[in-house]
Parts: C-alpha cells; sequence; structure tokens
C-alpha cells in the first residue's frame, strides 16, 4: 500500500507554538498543524468542532507534574481563546477522553484517580460539565473500589447523557453503560458481565428508540475478545446483542449512521501475523434487532500494525478512518479513505515522519474539511496534536 507523506517537524514548529494570535487568512484556517501542551506527556483524545467553526479538544495535560484534564478551545485557525486551557481535578490525576458540545457548554468525560477504602489508589469515572468559557460548573464520580473509566459520552434524548465506558469487579472488567440527568445524577445503569477481563463499553450512537454502544468484549462464542454490539431502551433495558469478530482479538472503536444502517469499526491483533488491522462491518436495525450484518473490509499493511482509532463519513460522503500506523518502531498518523464497497480511494495519507505520532479522534470540520486530534513526540517530548486538512485529508 503507497501512501503520502506530510512531515511533521517537531521541533522546528515548537517556537511557533503560542505564536499565532493575528487575525488569519482564509488560507491559513484550511489547513494547519498546531500543538498545544506543556511538554511533558501530554496527549489529546477527542475533538469537536464549534457552531463558531472553532474547535473544543480534551485529553491530558500535565502544567505542575500531576497529570490533568484538559479543555482546549480554540477559533477556526487553532489558535487558542482567551483563558484556555483549562484544567480539572484540583488535587487529583485526571484525564480526559469524550468530549460533548452543548448549547451553553461542554461535558468532558476520563478518569480521576483516588484512594480507595483499602488504600489502594483506584480510578473513577469522571464527569465535569462546564459553561460556554471553560468554567467548571459541577463534576461527578462514578465507581467503586477498584478501577473504572469513561471513554464516551453522547445526549440522553430523554434529558441528561449517557455514559460508556467499563467497571472492574473482583478484577473482572466489564462493560458499563450509565445513563445520568442534567445535573450529573445517576439514573439507570447496564453492566455487562463477561467471561474473561477484557470487557468495555467504546462508544454510543443513539437510535431511533434507544441507543447501540459498541463494546469489546468476550463472549465465549469466539477465541479472544470480540466486537459487540449492545442495543439499549431509554432506561438501559437490554434490547438485542449482536457479535462481530475473529478468531483473534478485537476491539471495538466507533459506531456512525451510514446510508440507511450503520457502520462499526474496530481493529484485529492478528496472531498469525503479530500485526493489527483494521475491520469495517455494516449493519441495520430491523425492529430493534441487529440485522444484516456484513463485513465491508479488511485492511492490514504488511510489516505495519494498523490501529484504526475513529472514523466519520466526510462531506464527500467516503468513509475517513483515522489510524495510528507503526512501523519499525515509529508511530505516525495515517487516514485512510473507503468508498461505499470498503475499496480504499486513493493512496492513503500519512502525518509524521519525525518523531512519534498518534491519532486519536476525527471530526468533520464546518468547512467541509477534517480536523484530528492526537499526540505528537521527539526527545521525551509529547504534545498535543491538532491538524486540519481538507475532505481527503490533503494540506
Amino acid at each position: 500500500m503507497k501512501f503520502r507523506l506530510n512531515y511533521i517537524f517537531l521541533l522546528l514548529l515548537l517556537p511557533l507554538m503560542f505564536s499565532c494570535t493575528d487575525e488569519l487568512s482564509e488560507i491559513q484556517k484550511s489547513s494547519f498543524i498546531k500543538f498545544y501542551g506543556s511538554f511533558l506527556n501530554d496527549a489529546g483524545r477527542d475533538v469537536k468542532t464549534l457552531p463558531s467553526g472553532g474547535y473544543a479538544i480534551t485529553g491530558t495535560i500535565v502544567p505542575d507534574s500531576i497529570a490533568k484534564m484538559v479543555l482546549i478551545i480554540t477559533d477556526e485557525a487553532g489558535n487558542q481563546v482567551e483563558g484556555s486551557p483549562f484544567h480539572f481535578g484540583g488535587q487529583y490525576r485526571t484525564a480526559g477522553n469524550t468530549l460533548l458540545v452543548l448549547d451553553d457548554g461542554f461535558l468532558l468525560g476520563g478518569n480521576l484517580a483516588d484512594t480507595a477504602s483499602d488504600g489502594e489508589i483506584q480510578t473513577d469515572m469522571y464527569l465535569v460539565r462546564t459553561d460556554a468559557a471553560g468554567n467548571e460548573l459541577w463534576s461527578r464520580q462514578f465507581g467503586e473500589d477498584e478501577d473504572d473509566d469513561l471513554y464516551h459520552v453522547i445526549r440522553r434524548k430523554g434529558g441528561g447523557y449517557v455514559l460508556a465506558g467499563k467497571k472492574t469487579t473482583d478484577e473482572d472488567e466489564n462493560l458499563w453503560i450509565i445513563m445520568v440527568d442534567d445535573d450529573g445524577q445517576q439514573l439507570h445503569e447496564f453492566t455487562g458481565r463477561a467471561i474473561d477481563d477484557d470487557d468495555e463499553a467504546n462508544f454510543l450512537i443513539a437510535t431511533a428508540n434507544g441507543y447501540l454502544c459498541a463494546c469489546s468484549y468476550d463472549d465465549g462464542a469466539l477465541d479472544g475478545t470480540d466486537l459487540f454490539l449492545v442495543h439499549i431502551d431509554e432506561e438501559c433495558g437490554l434490547m438485542d446483542t449482536r457479535v462481530m469478530g475473529t478468531d483473534d482479538d478485537d476491539m471495538a472503536r466507533t459506531i456512525v449512521k451510514y446510508n440507511d444502517g450503520y457502520l462499526l469499526m474496530g481493529y484485529t491483533e492478528n496472531t498469525v501475523t503479530g500485526l493489527s488491522e483494521i475491520q469495517v462491518y455494516t449493519f441495520s436495525l430491523l425492529d430493534n434487532l441487529i440485522s444484516d450484518v456484513r463485513k465491508l473490509a479488511t485492511i492490514s499493511e504488511p510489516g505495519a500494525d494498523l490501529t484504526g482509532e475513529d472514523c466519520v463519513i466526510n462531506s464527500r460522503g467516503e468513509i475517513a478512518i483515522l489510524v495510528t500506523r507503526e512501523a519499525n518502531e515509529n508511530r505516525n498518523i495515517y487516514l485512510i479513505l473507503l468508498d461505499n464497497e470498503g475499496n480504499i480511494i486513493e493512496d492513503p495519507e500519512l502525518f509524521g515522519g519525525s518523531g512519534n505520532q498518534a491519532g486519536r479522534a476525527i471530526d468533520n470540520a464546518a468547512d467541509g474539511g477534517l480536523i484530528i486530534t492526537g499526540s505528537s513526540s521527539q526527545g521525551g517530548n509529547t504534545l498535543i496534536t491538532l491538524i486540519k486538512t481538507d475532505a481527503r485529508g490533503g494540506l
């Protein structure tokens, strides 16, 4: 597989990171690469386009030797607005994994490290609500005396929010879906406990009568961890489940609406080749049941691990898959475009070439392009990356 390489010269760009503050041209807004952070272990995990045309990012930043959940708000050209970045968690170690843009602010989700009743450090689901300026209004923790984590959050149609993550019980990791009200108070929950200890709820999407959750789950039907779909109603009642997987370890990442149904993207750790490869499925809902499951594509590359992280349907109607590509101990951000038949449309875009880059989240930009976040590291320095491209990943 050929690819086009867009070099990120990290060391050259670091001095310019905070220098762009003047009004910018349309060309400067249409494509850019920006970096944010404290030069320590910083990483972007989710990005959303704002109604203003700017962007909001969450992830982890290390401002004062303690890792913090962060909210970065930028204009259309990636320049931070006044007051940004915002940190959450006080004296605790926190991390951001998911971000929701609201009419009057933001909702961020991730984890918070605290001391359990037995004196051991454990993580809880951590939810933070802010106003439009990024100031914290309230925060909530969900969890017990073992590690729990929050990976994705969406709006609940009846008001409030739906959270997806994992809950650890007796050292077994179980998928965990929670519904909360507008103030973050718990209403309902669904906990799926499987045979193995590698279960987690990864991604949510609303349906006509409830919510679909993409999970990584071992149900005993196939070897290893499988892609697992859960369809629940408005009170976390189970309506249907479906396993999609191989005989290897499969990890779910994203569901998007696609044509008249849905598309599920994840990746497989192939035990024969020892490499990761991307898996793409399509399916539909019929009377609340998961139907018409079809594998659309398996994407692999000789000598390289391809870890699918996120995907969107771009402004051209193509499937844009964000990938972290690792080969020869070097990682780069990789963008793959598929047509309706699962064929790669053109040579994938590769961002990197110096240091190590990892892609984590992708969204459609207001101008029809794409916005990507992740991390970029070199020489022990790791920063949050924001990349703005056209609809096909071009700079």
